[in-house]
């Protein structure tokens, strides 16, 4: 029997285990990384699902502020609320409920977006404007929860305009220096709509009128009965009062011509004029400078076409009534706008210069002018306002 050496069978044991040892040492770092693994998983998810609930309770805090407004009626700043919500949190519940919260107030946003714009042509007294708008509440959002508060500023709106109408009407006397007639229509708009803006304007032009109405009469009494300085200081008053129309100038031309002072009979129908253009009072002007013995030139318009955004092609005469020829002169022609009745005045558009002639007794220059008339325009009146030879 042959002897084994004592370390031969040690060798494969000793082997053994250190592969043992080996895979138990590879096992307990795997187990670390799996450990270590988990430990990161559960942390970022726990990150992840912290920040997100912290953006889902944001977005719950802003919803909250869009139904506060929403009980308040304060609809514009609900959908501001709401936009800036999706803006900043697209995503998630808060998101989907905002969305459809958004489309349910839509037709009370549209609304009292509406309410807004109305409410700055009321402030511009713009009511007609303002009309328009409330009515189209009804046409665009028939189911607002805000369409009996429409009715009701629609209600308003039309009381305004009814009464600006009303206001327009009387000015226009006064205007005309029917001042007994201006007061009565004042009275009664007062009378008729008591809380209007216009009322507050009657009121303060009433009480004028009440004062010009017999102040005017007794200019045109005393004229008439040959007192003239006793007339002039009556429309004298009138003018210090700020009554600058046709009428009271006009008066004061007329007394003129009675005491044949022609220039400064003149000055008063230019000034008249200006206030308000009328044939008669173009009349009344040639006749006073040709007396005065001053050049006439007078505007004739023979055509007045607009041609497009706002812009009008005037196209007239320089005309000669003196019985000698005008030499070259140049012309200073105003440019009035006759307005609508829902405009104050007549806006003076611009000056221009003509240069005409020799102009041969009853002879005539013809002129072309273009221009811009405001949108309140209804036709564009030249006149002369001065001339100096060249």
């Amino acid at each position: 029997m042959t002897d084994t050496p004592a370390g031969t069978n040690a060798e494969p044991d000793r082997v053994a285990e250190i592969e043992a040892e080996l895979a138990a040492r590879k096992l307990q770092r795997r187990r670390r990384r799996i450990i270590v693994g988990v430990s990161l998983f559960a942390a970022v998810t726990g990150a992840i699902l912290f920040r997100t609930l912290v953006r889902e309770s944001k977005a719950e805090h802003m919803l909250e502020r869009v139904h506060a407004s929403e009980r308040a009626g304060k609809f514009l700043i609900a959908e501001r609320h709401l936009r800036s919500l999706l803006e900043r949190y697209p995503k998630g519940r808060a998101a989907v409920q905002a969305k459809a919260l958004l489309e349910d107030l839509r037709p009370d946003i549209g609304t009292q977006r509406l309410f807004v714009l109305a409410e700055q042509a009321q402030a511009a007294e713009d009511f007609v404007k303002a009309v328009r708008i409330y009515e189209r509440v009804g046409e665009e959002y028939p189911n607002t929860r805000l369409l009996e508060e429409a009715r009701e500023r629609l209600m308003f709106a039309r009381r305004q305009r009814a009464a600006q109408e009303s206001l327009e009407y009387a000015a226009s006397l006064e205007r005309e220096c029917k001042f007994a007639e201006a007061a009565s229509a004042y009275g009664a708009l007062r009378s008729k709509y008591p809380h209007t803006t216009a009322a507050a304007k009657a009121q303060e032009r009433l009480a004028v009128c009440q004062q010009a109405a017999p102040v005017f009469r007794q200019a045109y009494e005393l004229a008439r009965h040959g007192q003239f300085e006793a007339a002039l200081m009556r429309l004298d008053q009138l003018l210090q009062a700020g009554l600058t129309y046709h009428g009271v100038y006009g008066g004061k031309g007329l007394v003129y011509e009675l005491l044949q002072e022609w220039e400064k009979g003149a000055q008063m129908w230019e000034l008249a004029q200006r206030a308000s253009y009328t044939e008669e009072g173009a009349e009344h002007l040639r006749m006073c400078l040709r007396k005065a013995g001053s050049p006439v030139a007078l505007i004739g318009v023979s055509s007045a076409q607009e041609v497009g955004s706002g812009t009008m092609v005037v196209s007239g005469r320089v005309v000669n009534n003196l019985p000698k020829p005008v030499k070259n002169v140049k012309i200073r022609i105003s440019v009035f706008a006759e307005a609508s009745p829902s405009a104050d005045g007549s806006p003076l558009l611009s000056q221009i210069y003509i240069v005409a002639g020799p102009i041969a007794p009853g002879g005539s220059h013809p002129f072309r002018l273009r221009l811009r008339a405001p949108r309140q325009a209804n036709t564009l009146e030249p006149k002369v306002v001065g001339y100096e030879e060249t």
